[in-house]
């Protein structure tokens, strides 16, 4: 059985609204000390376009697909979240007193965004190998 993806018009229409007023907004308050800055009143706007550009690209790659194929992946992405969290600790960079940032080649990354996700994730996937005892609280969701 094939899947068909329908996109609902009324949500891309509001996303598309907000992403075009948020760019207004990034140029409105960035164009003046920008161009003082580092001569060019469109270098934050170019870069806040380019973050549009890529982030639709996974939307629309990340909309088509089948995310029960994550089931079989589960543990070694915990594992590879859990490491790239203690990797932090010893290479991470420091802002402010602050270890948060992994920098990978020319991208700096965040770990704990990674995780925010791989928790939701490995939540579903635990409820999902549960469900038959779910309906009880303490041995669906207190023991393990």
């Amino acid at each position: 059985m094939e899947r068909t993806k329908s996109y609902n018009s009324q949500i891309l229409l509001i996303m598309s609204i907000l992403i075009s007023i948020g760019l207004v907004m990034v140029y409105s308050s960035s164009a003046i000390m920008s161009n003082f800055k580092y001569g060019s009143s469109t270098l934050f706007i170019l870069k806040q376009f380019i973050g549009v550009v890529l982030g639709t690209i996974l939307f629309i790659i990340f909309s088509n697909f089948d995310y029960n194929k994550l089931r079989k992946y589960m543990i070694p992405l915990l594992i590879f979240t859990l490491v790239l969290l203690v990797m932090v600790l010893v290479f991470g960079k420091s802002v402010a007193g602050a270890k948060r940032w992994l920098k990978i080649g020319p991208l700096n990354f965040q770990p704990s965004e990674l995780a925010k996700i791989t928790v939701i994730l490995y939540l579903a996937w635990y409820i999902d190998r549960r469900k038959s005892k779910i309906k009880n609280f303490k041995e669906g969701i207190l023991k393990p």
